[in-house]
């Protein structure tokens, strides 16, 4: 081998060498990232919450099918080849790891239109049912807090997997709702929501 090729040789090997130390991550929250659909395999979504068909059209551009609000539930949801999916449920298979192999997803801050992967994680149906805001019919303005009339008092009580706990009786609603944010941070963990 000559001077000249041992030059040569040597800079490259060490490019491979550096390319074997080399890791490097992307963040798909900010660089948009496509991946195919698993129950579509025709159709990619996109890191971004954007759903595209692979194969363009005759013209060549591409088509991306709309994503409408469902009515009743909230949810976004796409239609592809007749079917319609939840689009939050779409990007967490897609990109949300779920080691433990739960089977709900959770809108971290509840808002059910905000896909964005920051505010999806996998749970499982206490887990998602922990999330829940303030009901609609609740009159007490505070989650897990009502009035009982037998008692004359507001009432505290919580929910775990599946059992109602009576938290107490109170004199005033802001120490129902205290009693109640306890017990809710103590036993929901991460998934303890306020309102």
């Amino acid at each position: 081998m000559t001077s000249i090729e041992q030059k040569v040789d040597r800079p490259c090997g060490e490019v491979k060498a550096l390319k074997k130390r080399l890791t490097f991550t992307i963040d798909i929250t900010k660089v948009e990232v496509w991946t195919d659909i698993s129950v579509a395999p025709e159709y990619q979504i996109s890191s971004f919450g954007r759903v595209r068909r692979k194969k363009p059209r005759s013209d060549g551009s591409e088509f991306y099918p709309k994503i409408s609000v469902h009515k009743a539930t909230g949810y976004c949801r796409v239609t592809l080849n007749g079917k319609k999916y939840y689009l939050h449920r779409l990007l967490a298979q897609a990109f949300v790891p779920n080691p433990e192999g739960k089977s709900f997803v959770d809108h971290v801050d509840g808002d059910k239109q905000n896909n964005s992967l920051r505010n999806l994680r996998w749970a499982t149906s206490s887990e998602n049912n922990r999330n829940v805001g303030r009901r609609a019919n609740n009159t007490s303005g505070f989650k897990g807090v009502c009035y009982d009339r037998t008692w004359r008092k507001w009432k505290a009580q919580i929910y775990k997997d599946g059992t109602q706990k009576n938290l107490g009786f109170f004199h005033t609603v802001e120490d129902a709702a205290a009693a109640y944010e306890d017990a809710a941070q103590e036993l929901h963990g991460e998934f303890f929501r306020k309102e």
